[in-house]
């Protein structure tokens, strides 16, 4: 089902947390599936990605694991802070892929217990039950329910 938001289409960036509290950025290109909790709350996730966008770097920039040659590209930021990136797969509007993949494994991992308080808040809009360093993949719809 194509996104209907008020982003939709726009470049649109939300955070998520795993079972151990290690963060991600989860990057849609305009089109790709929000979880329910971050649908409910664009507002403040999008307040929330601006904040992040402001903390300070905690570790060099990481490329994929998996491909050497990758070159820096605008996403690379959020690892030097700490947070895995994850990209939609999908093509466009319509298409109806529900799958991120992993695309930056950060060297240094913030936990969000370090972010402050408001980021906590809204990275639970999207609490998964996977651990993001074993997660290469991660399908919308395989997410448990917001912590708060």
């Amino acid at each position: 089902m194509p996104r209907t938001d008020q982003f939709a289409g726009f470049e649109f960036d939300w955070p998520g947390v795993d079972q151990h509290g290690h963060v991600a950025v989860f990057i849609s290109w305009g089109w790709g599936p929000l979880p329910a909790g971050v649908d409910q709350h664009l507002d403040e996730v999008d307040a929330a990605m601006e904040r992040i966008q402001e903390l300070p770097a905690i570790g060099p920039p990481s490329h994929d694991l998996h491909d050497a040659r990758a070159r820096p590209v605008f996403y690379d930021e959020y690892a030097t802070k700490g947070f895995y990136v994850y990209h939609w797969d999908g093509a466009g509007a319509h298409d109806e892929s529900r799958r991120y993949t992993r695309y930056i494994a950060p060297h240094v991992l913030i936990n969000v217990s370090r972010l402050p308080t408001e980021l906590q808040a809204v990275t639970h809009f999207a609490a998964f039950t996977v651990t993001f360093a074993d997660a290469r993949e991660i399908t919308i719809g395989s997410l448990e329910s917001p912590a708060r």
